[in-house]
């Protein structure tokens, strides 16, 4: 039997995901004002919570499988376990000391140095390896546990052919999906517990949709929807078996526009936004539904039987691959299409679908309105929905993209 322990100063989506890869995990840190930001060497924290639960633990043979959250899921515990071993994940670059990469034995595969976000072993053994020494919260979780993999004081193992742990930075070309199971085409195993670590988090997301369930979710039961159109030529009627109200803002294209009545002030698209999130609280509707003027939707309620948070429907431009979503970022931060983008815009593929943009029509729950709101009132030089879009996935939230049925176009 192993013991899943994770850590988490705050809940968000990916943690969201995590517990439901494996509902049973043990989360430190929930109750810490510690920010959880791993850009940056740091993490030491993670070392503390980890030596404290340890503490606590009375069977020294009890196997513990210590994992980070927000960028990592359990496809399953079913591996083989060697007890006089505490096995840690491998990955390709040797960080955040390269100078370090000297001292680390060779390998016969490219996963040679250790990470720290994913070890295994009993709480004997890890018990004497966090007495390696102490560590402040600010310093870093994985020098840490480098130092003492390289003292060779402990039998630290890395997995190096990825029988349990696959690390995903750097290691993009060799991962590849066989079913709803990850496959890595260099060791020729297939690992179990899947971490996104690196900045680039795109990739990951899209390799955790297909290896977890994507088909219908739980009921999301929504009594109230708040369908807010930019503008009124694009309203159209929309049914719903629950309470609904649409709402529109006259926006002209010029505010000196001669067709404008004198009386009315021009109001921008997100003061607009602004307006129906207020609106919605002010109501206690249980979400808005957000309609960009290029945008025709032909039916709402199949978008709302989703736990998303925020969930986009998917929209083509007839007879083109032009969509409201995109699959993948360059470094840039621009478009750049994903392996699955035309199997998810032809719906060869359907499901519910992480994706890092979606273009200004999506549903958004309530939990999400103050996000919301920050998201529309951060203001820069970039054009609106890339830069809501971007604030989103700086902040932890995901964004989805429903393709299981038809729901409109894009003119």
């Amino acid at each position: 039997m192993v013991r899943v322990v994770t850590v988490a100063t705050h809940d968000c989506d990916g943690l969201e995901r995590f517990r439901r890869s494996c509902p049973g995990a043990v989360v430190l840190g929930l109750d810490s004002d510690r920010s959880y930001d791993m850009s940056y060497p740091g993490g030491g924290f993670k070392v503390n919570l980890l030596k404290r639960f340890i503490e606590s633990c009375e069977n020294d043979h009890e196997m513990i499988l210590f994992t980070d959250s927000f960028d990592a899921i359990i496809k399953n515990l079913n591996f083989r376990i060697d007890p006089f071993v505490v096995l840690f994940s491998a990955e390709v670059y040797c960080w955040p000391d390269s100078s370090l990469a000297k001292e680390y034995p060779q390998t016969l595969t490219p996963f040679r140095f250790l990470n720290s976000g994913g070890f295994l072993g009993s709480v004997g053994l890890l018990r004497e390896i966090l007495k390696f020494g102490d560590i402040s919260d600010a310093e870093d979780d994985q020098l840490f546990y480098t130092r003492a993999f390289l003292s060779q004081r402990y039998n630290i193992q890395l997995d190096t052919q990825c029988n349990v742990f696959q690390t995903f930075n750097g290691a993009q070309r060799y991962i590849r999906l066989a079913g709803d199971r990850v496959y890595n085409a260099v060791t020729g195993t297939y690992p179990l517990v899947l971490h996104g670590n690196g900045s680039d988090k795109n990739f990951f997301n899209r390799v955790c949709d297909h290896v977890m369930s994507v088909g219908p979710d739980s009921m999301f039961e929504v009594p109230s929807v708040l369908v807010a159109f930019d503008e009124p030529s694009c309203v159209v009627p929309l049914s719903h078996e629950a309470r609904l109200l649409s709402v529109t803002f006259l926006k002209p294209e010029h505010p000196d526009s001669p067709a404008v009545d004198r009386c009315l002030e021009y109001v921008s698209v997100e003061d607009n936004r602004l307006r129906v999130l207020a609106m919605a609280e002010e109501l206690d509707f249980d979400a808005v539904l957000f309609v960009s003027s290029e945008h025709r939707l032909s039916r709402l309620s199949d978008l709302c039987m989703t736990d998303k948070k925020l969930v986009a429907p998917l929209l083509v431009r007839e007879g083109t691959l032009f969509s409201n979503f995109w699959g993948a970022l360059s470094r840039s931060g621009y478009y750049e299409r994903s392996w699955d983008y035309v199997d998810i815009l032809n719906r060869n593929i359907v499901g519910v679908w992480n994706v890092p943009y979606v273009n200004e029509t999506f549903l958004v729950k309530k939990e999400l309105f103050h996000t919301m709101r920050a998201a529309y009132e951060h203001r820069d030089d970039m054009d609106r929905d890339m830069r809501v879009c971007k604030y989103l996935r700086s902040h932890g939230t995901f964004m989805y993209l429903d393709n299981r049925y038809k729901y409109g176009t894009i003119v």
